[in-house]
């Protein structure tokens, strides 16, 4: 977008700064790079095959997927369905009215098909640039039982809504999750997410905070959705920590309910940290853990 913020062009520039950094860092030689298109990398494209969608160009998908694509991780223990949306108007307009994004009558029966496909999948995660709350779909009530197949919708777009609102989580009546993550843009934020015995954990952080602290097992109450076994907490064995940080981690300390649980936690591999524990010793209900990281540097 222009520096009057109100015209919205595409610069190509930006976007073989995005493929240098890509091709720097060889981070596609690490792990699977997912991108896809937001509303500003719609801005002003005629269509998707013109010469000025850069994203064909530079990113590492390209396109080529389609605008609904399946990505899945199997491992020896099951398998991850990744469900990639791009709902950015086509063609794209400029800047204020691309602010809502479009799902047509194809783009929801791919979605439908790609959800049926992984049915039996250990969890499935719908990715997406637009909150399901700005985009318009002309079949809501086939897009509202896809979600209520998945684990989460994950999501981007309102960025921290005028710097007023940091956690845009919501758990739906659908049982699904909606997980918006505020900006990398100009907030720096980004978001660790952990899948334990095919239990979801995440973090949203801030650059630049360490360390950074996900609890695995047992998982925040506050986002369990229908399809997660939340049970299998009641029967595990240890609390998992992931810790993180520029320098070594010297210490995990776990507390629960201040005192019933009061330890160390061993480090098992990597950012793993884990404490033996007993569910069966805490009475049903909500109880508060407290995890204190501390690094060489000092930071806790």
């Amino acid at each position: 977008k222009g520096s009057n913020y109100f015209v919205g062009v595409q610069y190509e520039t930006e976007w073989k700064s995005y493929a240098d950094v890509l091709a720097e860092t060889r981070v596609t030689e690490k792990v699977k790079w997912i991108d896809m298109r937001g509303n500003h990398d719609a801005f002003d494209v005629p269509h998707l095959a013109h010469r000025e969608n850069y994203f064909r160009k530079y990113s590492v998908e390209k396109g080529e997927g389609g605008r609904v694509f399946r990505y899945d991780h199997r491992t020896a223990f099951g398998w991850y369905a990744f469900i990639v949306l791009d709902a950015a108007p086509d063609p794209g307009l400029k800047r204020p009215f691309n602010f809502f994004g479009v799902l047509d009558r194809e783009m929801t029966s791919d979605l439908v098909k790609s959800s049926r496909e992984s049915a039996k999948a250990n969890m499935t995660f719908i990715l997406a640039h637009y909150t399901t709350s700005t985009i318009r779909m002309v079949d809501s009530a086939s897009v509202r039982s896809v979600l209520r197949n998945s684990t989460a919708y994950m999501c981007g777009h309102l960025h921290s809504f005028l710097k007023k609102i940091n956690t845009m989580h919501i758990l739906h009546k659908t049982g699904h999750l909606e997980l918006e993550l505020a900006d990398w843009k100009d907030g720096r934020i980004f978001r660790v997410v952990a899948v334990d015995h095919d239990l979801l954990s995440f973090g949203d952080f801030t650059l630049g905070d360490w360390p950074v602290v996900v609890v695995t097992n047992p998982k925040d109450a506050h986002y369990i959705p229908a399809r997660e076994s939340w049970q299998k907490m009641a029967r595990s064995t240890h609390i998992r920590i992931l810790a993180f940080s520029l320098d070594p981690i010297q210490s995990v300390h776990v507390s629960v309910d201040d005192g019933i649980v009061s330890a160390e936690a061993d480090h098992v591999e990597g950012p793993l940290y884990a404490l033996l524990w007993s569910p069966a010793q805490f009475a049903p209900g909500l109880h508060e853990m407290r995890v204190e990281v501390t690094d060489a540097a000092g930071r806790v």
